[in-house]
């Protein structure tokens, strides 16, 4: 199968595109190699170096905002379109909404537009557990999603407007509900990375919120998860949560970080009003359709991000 991946150069979607290479699918990369100023270009370049190496994929360098979008479609005919460009965090689109709409809505647009202009199969859209707004237990797929930000709002749009054109138009769409996803290769500007790199150099690591917790998901896990839900003919047409499926304090998160790393230390400070709190989101549906089973610990997860760091930052 011929698979285009936006923002398959970023950090679940290099491990994506793998997954689809080392099960015989061509894959085609459109990414615009950038993080959007959260790292700087020396360090980016040998990010993105790391994550393409060993990687077959037809790499199109290219920002889906524009119309050339339409035009590698049009070439290229793919069966499928996964579509993981995004920002890499909420917090740049809530800062500034007018710098991040044109890719959360025109970008979607010209995907959607040239995907059913030539016949897509599938459309794959990478949402996010934010849609869902606060929540205190585990959560499942027909919820009723409480956005509380600009971006969750924006890719609650995005699922919406995925799934009126995919009926409109008659191919199918899955749609993928990640959460907290770390792991090797990710910028600098999550929580988790926050976490080890200021471990790492014996920094505070700030908590927002005491008893505030998240479903943190290695991204290795939520890579399968998402080919799972991209290949599998029981997710024509489904919704599903991809994360670890486990709740855990932020602060007991970061207290293990400091552990493993034998750095930094912890500093509770108040909530970030921004931030939904949020429990774990429940994945028996895609226990049950896919087969998807996590297999990573938060603690393997957090050990295996430190040993791939150490290295990383040494240069």
């Amino acid at each position: 199968m011929k698979i285009l991946v936006s923002g398959g150069a970023g950090f679940i979607g290099h491990n994506v595109v793998r997954r689809l290479e080392s099960l015989g699918n061509e894959v085609i990369i459109q990414d615009n190699l950038t993080t959007y100023g959260v790292v700087e270009q020396e360090l980016l370049d040998r990010l993105m170096a790391e994550r393409l190496d060993g990687i077959k994929a037809k790499l199109i360098k290219s920002d889906i905002t524009t119309h050339i979008t339409r035009t590698h479609i049009d070439i290229h005919k793919p069966d499928m379109i996964i579509h993981l460009a995004a920002f890499p965090r909420a917090k740049i689109v809530n800062s500034d909404p007018a710098v991040a709409v044109p890719t959360m809505t025109t970008g979607l647009m010209n995907l959607l537009v040239a995907g059913a202009r030539n016949n897509v199969k599938r459309f794959v859209y990478i949402s996010s557990s934010m849609i869902y707004g606060d929540f205190e237990y585990g959560i499942s797929e027909d919820a009723v999603c409480k956005p509380g930000s600009i971006y969750a709002s924006l890719k609650l749009a995005g699922e919406q407007i995925v799934k009126q054109y995919a009926k409109n138009h008659g191919f199918e769409y899955t749609v993928v509900r990640p959460s907290a996803v770390y792991g090797p290769r990710d910028v600098e500007d999550r929580v988790v990375s926050k976490f080890l790199l200021n471990a790492m150099n014996d920094k505070p690591l700030y908590v927002h919120g005491e008893y505030e917790s998240l479903d943190f998901s290695f991204v290795d896990d939520v890579a399968d998860g998402i080919v799972l839900a991209a290949l599998e003919k029981n997710a024509a047409n489904e919704t599903f949560n991809i994360t670890a499926g486990r709740q855990e304090l932020i602060a007991h998160a970061a207290h293990m970080m400091t552990t493993i790393v034998n750095g930094g230390r912890i500093e509770i400070i108040d909530k970030n009003p921004e931030m939904p709190s949020r429990g774990f989101l429940r994945i028996d549906k895609a226990r049950r359709l896919l087969g998807y089973d996590p297999k990573f610990t938060i603690d393997e997860g957090f050990e295996r991000y430190y040993d791939w760091a150490k290295t990383f930052y040494s240069v």
